[in-house]
């Protein structure tokens, strides 16, 4: 797991967002077991789209703020969990990107070594948050992350985001 988070709350935190999706058995994609063709081109074409998310976010972030097209990868009024507190609405959302993102550029999510996991209904990725803080030269994120993305039907969009990381740790990168 992440070597810098240290923070047992956080970690407890984040077991417990993940296990509340239902992942009686989530398995590293290395060790999953056999599956038909079409479980396997479901779960890539799910794989595929978390990706696509997270590539589109980072990219929105570093520029225009707007998250058209990062919202376009999630259905119409998604499920969105941010450190274990629920976010409804689509606008309420969007603002949540915007003001997480607002001080941040040059956005990437990097997927950490054998960090992606599949479950029947998600994907979940450990990620680190990496960007630079606007303003700031020396300010420098390097943000551990755990990412789950919800599915709950075949060839849908994703119905759900839960997102896990220490908002100590963002805050004092960012300088507060």
């Amino acid at each position: 797991m992440f070597q810098l988070i240290q923070r047992r709350g956080f970690i407890k935190k984040a077991v417990l967002g993940v296990a509340a999706l239902g992942f009686a058995g989530f398995a590293n994609t290395k060790n999953a077991r056999a599956n038909s063709a079409a479980e396997d081109a479901e779960t890539q074409r799910r794989i595929d789209l978390a990706r696509k998310h997270m590539e589109v976010e980072a990219l929105e972030a570093s520029t225009d703020k707007l998250f058209v097209e990062t919202m376009g990868t999630l259905q119409q009024e998604p499920e969105y969990i941010l450190n274990g507190a629920p976010l409804s609405g689509h606008d309420t959302i969007l603002k949540t990107y915007q003001g997480f993102f607002g001080p941040l550029e040059n956005v990437k999510f990097v997927e950490r070594p054998n960090g992606m996991y599949v479950a029947k209904q998600a994907i979940i990725f450990e990620v680190s948050l990496t960007a630079d803080v606007k303003g700031k030269p020396a300010a420098k994120i390097d943000l551990p992350m755990f990412v789950a993305f919800v599915f709950d039907q075949v060839g849908g969009p994703i119905v759900g985001e839960h997102a896990y990381f220490d908002s100590a740790t963002f805050a004092r990168q960012l300088g507060g």
